[in-house]
């Protein structure tokens, strides 16, 4: 008997995604095993009403626009939970799980009683770019599993995640409040783990996903970003950089070498910011550009979408 499963998606302004991610997961059948919920985090472009014209069945919860990421989780989390849910997928609406992925995910979970994420890889060249972590001393540490691989990790992304009853009612949800966006999902698998829990990184749930965050994925030197928008990054709730997030997490699970590791992620934008003024873009990207594992990463991405 399939258990009582739910999936959790949240939304925000992108109408096209979000209704092509609920048309693929009705084509898989999907729907046949597990509830939707939808956050709506404040959509001004029809998402809602395009939801409930074409999806009726969907339960659709509304936000503020200032849920972002881990308070749109954490609000379906607790719906589900409300509605006696066994089983809680995240799914980003801009994650395409390939058939069967997510009923893999639901078996590990089941099985070994863990926290169950997949691999999510960019379309042409097959590279991983979601996936689990392990914890380093300062840094999570990205790690991938082939397709007939189940790894046992610390931490995971959230774009494609089962997460048992039994682990929400140990730990709780995630932390909406204090890690609006960047980080939530990392943390709250980290909790996990911390407190005993087992997750895994389940090689056969594959999905495929681009990143596009700007914020996120895009080198501070080297990408052109201005120095306001390298600045403004600190207070910005969906940025990567966002102090007071970035602080909590780092405090959280690295005690005083966490806030070190904050502290000099903020002192660098000084360094950075002065080449950025003083040095040509082509000249940094020549000097600078091999040593740089978010330039590197970023070429793969533009390389992927075509924009090399």
């Amino acid at each position: 008997m399939t258990p009582r499963t739910f999936l959790v998606i949240p939304a925000h302004n992108r109408l096209a995604t979000t209704l092509a991610c609920l048309h693929r997961l009705r084509r898989q059948g999907v729907f046949g095993w597990a509830v939707p919920i939808v956050v709506d985090d404040g959509s001004t472009d029809g998402t809602g009403d395009a939801i409930r014209l074409e999806f009726p069945d969907v339960e659709l919860l509304p936000g503020n626009g200032k849920l972002f990421w881990t308070g749109a989780t954490e609000l379906g989390m607790r719906r589900a939970v409300e509605r006696d849910a066994e089983f809680v997928f995240w799914l980003n609406d801009d994650c395409e799980p390939q058939p069967g992925a997510l009923a893999a995910l639901l078996a590990a979970a089941r099985e070994r009683h863990a926290i169950a994420g997949g691999v999510c890889v960019l379309p042409r060249s097959g590279q991983a770019v979601y996936g689990g972590f392990k914890k380093g001393r300062r840094e999570l540490e990205f790690v991938s599993a082939a397709p007939g691989e189940v790894t046992a990790c610390d931490a995971l992304n959230g774009n494609l995640v089962c997460v048992p009853r039994a682990v929400i009612d140990a730990i709780g949800f995630p932390d909406g409040r204090g890690l609006p966006h960047a980080s939530g999902d990392t943390d709250y698998t980290l909790r996990a783990t911390e407190r005993g829990q087992a997750v895994l990184l389940v090689g056969a749930a594959r999905a495929h996903a681009t990143p596009h965050n700007r914020l996120g994925y895009a080198s501070w030197l080297l990408s052109g970003m201005s120095v306001r928008e390298v600045w403004a990054t600190l207070f910005n709730p969906r940025a990567y950089g966002y102090l007071p997030a970035d602080l909590r997490f780092r405090w959280r699970h690295w005690g005083f070498g966490g806030l070190r590791s904050a502290l000099w992620l903020v002192i660098k934008r000084v360094p950075v910011s002065l080449a950025i003024l003083t040095v040509p873009l082509d000249t940094r990207r020549q000097k600078w550009g091999s040593r740089s594992a978010a330039w590197r990463y970023e070429q793969m991405i533009r390389a992927e979408s075509g924009h090399e």
